[in-house]
């Protein structure tokens, strides 16, 4: 496997850990999906670990610096008059869980880059929220 796929698949472990039995708020952790784009509700509650873009900070010869960006979603039943408090339960389990301390990636450093809570029909008792990260690493070109 590559780097990006090594520390992807760190992520997700780390983000099977959100569940009330291990003291968190939300239960997103119950299922967790890399990369999957159509979310049916029999899914929920989730987890979504979606990659995007790789920046290349520097090069040297055979290696180059990334920066890869990873959003992850959680999506889970809520209250429809108040959707916005699962949303931040979802937003603070994710951060809790990837920035613990001791947990390692595989990576050089994780940064916090923002989060965001997605807009979703009046009533409907679902809520999405997402939190982004990104992750320095070096990755040898020949053995990615």
């Amino acid at each position: 496997m590559s780097k990006a796929s090594n520390i992807a698949a760190a992520l997700a472990a780390q983000l099977a850990l959100i569940t009330t039995a291990n003291g968190f708020e939300t239960n997103i952790g119950s299922r967790v999906y890399r990369g999957l784009r159509k979310l049916d509700t029999d899914k929920i509650p989730c987890a979504i670990l979606a990659e995007g873009d790789d920046d290349v900070k520097s090069m040297q010869p055979g290696v180059a610096n990334i920066t890869q960006t990873y959003i992850i979603e959680g999506h889970a039943a809520c209250d429809p008059e108040n959707p916005n408090d699962a949303a931040h339960a979802i937003i603070a389990d994710i951060k809790r869980t990837l920035f613990a301390e001791g947990v390692e990636y595989g990576c050089r450093e994780i940064y916090y880059v923002g989060r965001t809570i997605a807009p979703r029909e009046d009533g409907m008792a679902i809520v999405s929220a997402s939190v982004i990260v990104q992750m320095s690493f070096a990755e040898k070109l020949a053995t990615p």
